[in-house]
Formats: C-alpha cells, structure tokens, sequence
C-alpha cells in the first residue's frame, strides 16, 4: 500500500525519483507479505541495491561535484610538489610553470567514485562476513577511488610539465586515465583479497535450525492471512490500470 502510494503521488506530482523507488518499496512489501519476514531479512541487501540503478542519485552527484573537484585538485597539487615540480592550487586551477591545469566537472571523480561504491558494496556483502572488514573495503574503494583520480590529473600536469601532452580530453589523455584507474582497480582487489582471508566461518546448526523455526513462525501465520494477498494485488492492479488509462489528452496547437 505504500508502494501504490508512492506511485500516485509520484505521477500526480511528476516526481520521477518517487515513481522509481516505489518499485523497490512493492517489491519488499510483497516478499514480506508472501513469504514473511525472514525471508526478507535475507534479501534486503538485494532489494536495496535496486535504488543504485534509479534516477535518484542526480541531486547528490550534483552537491558532489564542486568538493570532489577541490580535493582531487589537492591530491594532484601534493603529488606534483612530492615529485619536484612546483605547483600552486588555488580552486578547480593548478598552476606550474608554463601551464594552467583546470578541473573540470569531467573530471571531479565522482562517476568513477560511484562506479567503486557499485562494485565493493556487492563484493563486501557477499564475500565478507565482519561489518568492520565490510565498512573497510568501501572506505577503501572511496579513499582509493579520489587517490586515483589526483594521480591522474597529477600525470597530465608532469606531462604538461615535461612538453608530452596538452591534456586534450582526446587520444593520449583517454589513454592515461585508464591506465590509473586500472591501477587503481588493482588496488582495490589487492586490499579486497587481503580482508576476505579466513573471514567467512561456516553457518553452525543453531542457526540453521534457528532459521528453519522462523520459517514455519512465518508459514503458520501466512496461513491464517491469506486473504491479505489477493487484497493487495486487487489494489496494485487497479492503480496501475487508473494510473495507465487516466492520461491528459494531447490537445495539438491550431
């Protein structure tokens, strides 16, 4: 029922990001309805990893933008004086001698930042067992994720620096992006085979048996309530199909 309201207050309002979430939201809502909370316990993580794929991301990838610019110019700025060459920052421009490095929106970081946060949440949920060891990898994706992207804005500025490349977005400068955040990648991996050493036990029979109970607890109330689901698809159809044939009309301009 929530997720019905989500819906309709997300078409009435033109609110694409509500829209997209209530899918999540019935979703959740009918695992718990037909097959009872532990279940659902099981494949919440799941569920909630549906919400990185929807279009509700836009305005923190917006407020992102500026500070991720700032700090990778930073990172580029403290590698280019930790390797001799003189470097001033000041803003989104680094200054050495000659050449004036600008970071742009393009490269503040942030659509490799959430590429890593994609990848080491699942990796950390499905192959971790600690919450700690978990938490540490995505912090170590993001720290390694910034770490990267000053590298390669630092290896423009030496290239710059040396008369090698102009930083055209175009050709070479495609070329050494990639080769960072492939070696980034692989430092990503390497501290992900590190924590996964010895940290998954096997489940013992307590919890096997602890888990079979819950089960038939859910079963037996199931059971008694099975009228709730024929109710609750009754009103999901009958909003979908109000919300699909209830359409303004386009009315053409003479």
């Amino acid at each position: 029922l929530l997720a019905v309201a989500m819906l309709v207050i997300g078409d009435v309002g033109s609110i694409i990001a509500i829209k997209t979430a209530a899918v999540v939201v019935a979703l959740a809502g009918l695992i718990l309805l037909r097959w009872g909370r532990t279940i659902l316990a099981r494949v919440w993580f799941p569920l909630a990893y549906l919400l990185l794929g929807m279009p509700i991301w836009d305005g923190v990838i917006a407020r992102l933008q500026e500070p991720s610019q700032l700090l990778s110019g930073s990172i580029a700025t403290v590698i280019l004086r930790a390797i001799g060459i003189p470097a001033l920052h000041d803003g989104i421009k680094i200054m050495i001698p000659a050449v004036t490095l600008e970071v742009m929106r393009e490269c503040s970081g942030v659509n490799q930042l959430m590429t890593i946060i994609a990848m080491t949440l699942p990796a950390a949920y499905l192959m971790l067992n600690r919450i700690s060891r978990r938490a540490l990898l995505v912090a170590l994706g993001i720290v390694i994720s910034y770490l990267s992207n000053g590298s390669r804005i630092a290896l423009v500025g030496v290239l710059a620096y040396r008369g090698l490349g102009d930083g055209n977005l175009r050709g070479a400068h495609l070329l050494e992006g990639l080769a960072v955040s492939l070696l980034g990648y692989l430092l990503l991996f390497a501290c992900f085979g590190v924590l996964s050493r010895n940290d998954r036990p096997a489940p013992n029979d307590e919890d096997r048996s602890r888990a079979a109970v819950d089960l038939r607890r859910d079963d037996g109330v199931l059971s008694r309530l099975t009228w709730i689901e024929p109710a609750t698809l009754a009103v999901m159809v009958a909003v979908g199909a109000f919300l699909l044939v209830d359409r303004p009309t386009e009315i053409a301009l003479q």
